[in-house]
């Protein structure tokens, strides 16, 4: 029964980037609208893949020359055992795949000079222990996303003890 009073929108009244996602969407289709469809990484680049650096928590290991964080404060935990978690590869000297990112930002020429990191949604499944790479943006130092990647619908095992896997222990103790 509706008592006139509007409940509280998400946790802590805000929406996951997913909730907002689905909600922009369900407007721009409904009553006969026609507007196209837009993608996580829209609502990712309207919000700002730069949150606060006390909303990143470290996963590397001590001694890892690559810097990986995930986004605490921005998981949207799913139906059933699944979590979406953004997750930022920063670029380091001696970072394997840092070089590799390089090597591609100079093949893509002068809109990628200020490349700083990646930011990935993962898709975590807790209970079967695999994984989807969802998304990738590029981004720039001052948090301009330069570049996406929508990754195909992917599942995958999670290695033991590789990056996924300690997010995967961190997001996963967390959920409600």
């Amino acid at each position: 029964m509706y008592t006139g009073t509007m409940p509280p929108i998400g946790s802590a009244g805000r929406l996951s980037d997913k909730e907002l996602l689905d909600l922009i969407n369900y407007q721009r289709r409904a009553w006969g609208h026609k507007a196209s469809l837009i993608m996580l990484a829209d609502v990712a680049r309207a919000r700002g893949v730069y949150a606060p650096k006390e909303d990143w928590k470290t996963v590397s290991k001590t001694g890892d020359p690559c810097r990986f964080e995930y986004d605490a404060n921005r998981i949207s935990y799913r139906t059933g055992s699944r979590v979406l978690v953004w997750v930022r590869t920063s670029v380091g000297p001696g970072c394997k795949a840092t070089e590799e990112g390089r090597k591609t930002v100079e093949k893509l020429g002068k809109e990628y000079e200020g490349y700083e990191f990646n930011a990935d949604l993962y898709e975590v499944d807790c209970a079967r222990n695999i994984y989807k790479l969802v998304e990738t943006l590029h981004v720039t130092k001052d948090g301009k996303v330069i570049g996406m990647v929508k990754h195909k619908e992917q599942e995958g095992e999670i290695p033991t003890g590789s990056v996924i896997d300690r997010v995967r222990e961190e997001v996963c103790k967390r959920k409600p």
